[in-house]
């Protein structure tokens, strides 16, 4: 581990985001050192965690202001979260992953590579994205789903169950899949 890069700066927030009404204690971080592929200087507050065990020291990865990360979700490696975005669970952002926006990353799903989950998008179940795969709208991607090359969802999709959506494909508007592979220049745009 490198040096540390932040410290919890003692303010802290209630969350109450548990269907069993379980509240959560977040706690504010501050850099204590630059992070320059942010623009994050010594002194900047940042966003909201519940444990140091949520954000790595390591690397560049920050959670900006607003943004909360609780429960055992870990940002690592150059991993950003930003925003209003909320990480939790046993959620995972890292490499160069980015949550931004509104969007959530929860329960098991894994955000990494290059890609981006963002506006308010929910990815979550053990949803996995990555390489230069884009989520946004209000998209959901769940259960088992697989998105990955550069592939766009967005509108109001939804991809569930075992899909695997890749390469060029783009679904949007209330396209919906739920088994199968979506390759290519493939575009799904309503679901009948």
């Amino acid at each position: 581990m490198k040096c540390r890069k932040y410290i919890l700066t003692g303010e802290s927030m209630v969350v109450c985001r548990d269907v069993n009404g379980k509240k959560t204690t977040l706690w504010q971080i501050m850099a204590i050192r630059n992070i320059p592929e942010y623009d994050i200087s010594v002194g900047q507050k940042g966003g909201w965690i519940e444990k140091e065990d949520n954000l790595s020291h390591d690397g560049a990865c920050w959670v900006t202001e607003n943004a909360l990360v609780y429960g055992c979700a870990e940002i690592k490696d150059n991993a950003l979260v930003d925003g209003q975005a909320e990480v939790f669970g046993l959620a995972e952002v890292y490499e160069e992953g980015k949550v931004y926006g509104n969007a959530r990353v929860f329960d098991c799903a894994c955000v990494h590579g290059l890609a981006r989950v963002r506006e308010n998008a929910n990815v979550y179940d053990a949803a996995n994205i990555y390489e230069r795969a884009w989520v946004g709208g209000y998209a959901n991607v769940h259960e088992e789903a697989e998105l990955y090359g550069n592939c766009i969802v967005s509108g109001y999709a939804e991809i569930c169950g075992k899909a695997i959506v890749r390469e060029y494909a783009r679904v949007y508007e209330s396209g919906y899949v739920s088994e199968g592979i979506i390759e290519k220049y493939t575009r799904i745009t309503m679901h009948k």
